[in-house]
């Protein structure tokens, strides 16, 4: 046995749970491969600075929906049986007990045994047209490493289509990297070292939300890099300067060759408009004015 198991009554205690480590469906933010979350943010939750806790998106309420319709899908599609250990089951690794996993399904096959199953649903997305995101692979490889099985399925049921599935094999070489990678991410938790910071809109919202409150009159010495990133920061302000103005100008050309004309085509294709916009009055009087625009076609 590579786990043990914890299971809680509610989604309150489950959720309080997954503060002690980092759960399977964490391993793409810390490993960057996340779109939804960043390193720096996922390391704030984890340190306590910002809530676990989320409101749920229409999109995440559907998924939570459609999993047991998915499951059994699933089932039916490839004739394996489907186990649900419950949605509050958390199975904890013996060997690295700071990652753990809740794992949507566990399956049985004939031939090939015990292995995991995540389900997904999802609209129309390019992500999935050749094989799955990095990112749900990722959390694939993190189940099949705490629960000790060798293969694992992620199954996706694109709305209103069959289920699609991948069978994929446990990747040692990819596991023993990513428990390397989460072993220092998690270090960093408890020695309170936040990773490198970006310039996402997520990871300056998390920043935000950390640094909320200011202590009047604190002041701090910069490390010696903060020139560098006060020079690239002024560099970067003359270099939108300078794209806007040429924006500008090539706007005023434009507008020269529509003059009175509504729209205008371009020699190539697409075309560009010029019409009036109503602007409505609150404060002030209701204007109207001209906006120019470029249209596909």
């Amino acid at each position: 046995m590579t786990y043990t198991v914890e299971e809680y009554a509610t989604e309150a205690d489950w959720l309080a749970a997954r503060a002690s480590g980092i759960g399977a469906s964490d391993v793409a933010a810390a490993l960057g491969l996340s779109k939804w979350k960043t390193p720096y943010t996922l390391w704030a939750e984890l340190s306590g600075l910002l809530p676990r806790t989320m409101a749920e998106t229409i999109a995440m309420r559907t998924g939570k929906d459609l999993e047991p319709i998915i499951a059994d899908r699933y089932a039916e599609q490839t004739g394996r049986k489907v186990e649900n250990w419950g949605r509050y089951t958390i199975l904890r690794s013996i060997e690295h007990p700071f990652l753990f996993a809740t794992l949507d399904r566990h399956q049985v096959d004939p031939v090939r045994g015990r292995g995991a199953l995540e389900l997904k649903a999802t609209g129309f997305s390019p992500d999935w047209l050749n094989e799955p995101p990095e990112g749900y692979q990722a959390q694939l490889q993190a189940q099949l490493v705490v629960a000790g099985y060798s293969w694992g399925t992620l199954a996706v049921m694109p709305w209103g289509q069959p289920v699609e599935h991948w069978d994929m094999e446990r990747n040692a070489d990819f596991c023993a990297l990513m428990v390397e990678r989460l072993t220092q991410f998690w270090q960093r938790v408890k020695d309170g070292n936040p990773p490198a910071t970006d310039g996402t809109p997520r990871t300056r919202e998390a920043l935000k939300a950390v640094y909320a409150k200011v202590v009047p009159e604190k002041i701090v010495r910069l490390p010696d890099v903060a020139v560098q990133w006060d020079a690239e920061i002024e560099e970067c302000k003359a270099e939108i300067k300078r794209l806007e103005e040429r924006k500008r100008a090539a706007e005023a050309h434009l507008i020269t060759a529509l003059g009175d004309a509504q729209s205008g085509l371009l020699p190539g294709g697409g075309s560009w408009s010029y019409a009036e916009t109503r602007r409505d009055g609150y404060t002030v009087e209701p204007t109207t004015f001209r906006q120019l625009r470029r249209r596909a076609k």
